[in-house]
């Protein structure tokens, strides 16, 4: 599934019920992002980080190519894989690309293909501001635990 087979035909392949496929995919990223909480709390960060996103992957069934552009509001699976195959391949393309050019890569979206394209753009442009607040917010902390470690060094070595 996390090579993006439809769960339909992954379904037929083992000899389940779509239903009961979809069950177990959940299970899995339950499980999956309990054992992330368990390695974040054992600070086991390098192991946490690489299951992150394979559970991200278990969840939206797609390779890894794709998740930043499943982060982005109304972007499931087969359009995050028909915009990279356009190439759209950042969340800063989609945020940067005008609403036409997505309806070409998109050509399935309907008759309000205007309205999600331009709601598309929206919301990868909404995303880069959180991601760049949240990288600033990171950045303090860092700094301020920097400048802090740096007062206590010199307290020392008085």
């Amino acid at each position: 599934l996390i090579q993006e087979t439809k769960v339909l035909d992954a379904a037929k392949i083992y000899s389940l019920n779509q239903g009961d496929l979809e069950a177990l995919m959940k299970s899995a990223s339950t499980f999956g992002n309990m054992m992330v909480s368990f390695c974040s709390r054992m600070n086991w960060t390098g192991l946490a980080s690489v299951l992150k996103d394979y559970v991200k992957r278990l969840g939206f069934g797609v390779k890894a190519e794709i998740l930043p552009l499943m982060e982005i509001k109304g972007i499931r699976a087969a359009r995050a894989r028909a915009l990279w195959d356009h190439g759209f391949r950042t969340v800063r393309a989609v945020s940067s690309a005008r609403p036409e050019d997505l309806i070409l890569a998109l050509p399935h979206m309907g008759p309000a293909a205007e309205n999600v394209a331009r709601s598309m753009v929206t919301s990868a442009r909404l995303l880069l501001e959180e991601k760049a607040a949240d990288l600033r917010k990171e950045a303090e902390l860092l700094l301020g635990e920097e400048h802090s470690s740096d007062n206590e060094s010199s307290f020392y070595s008085q």
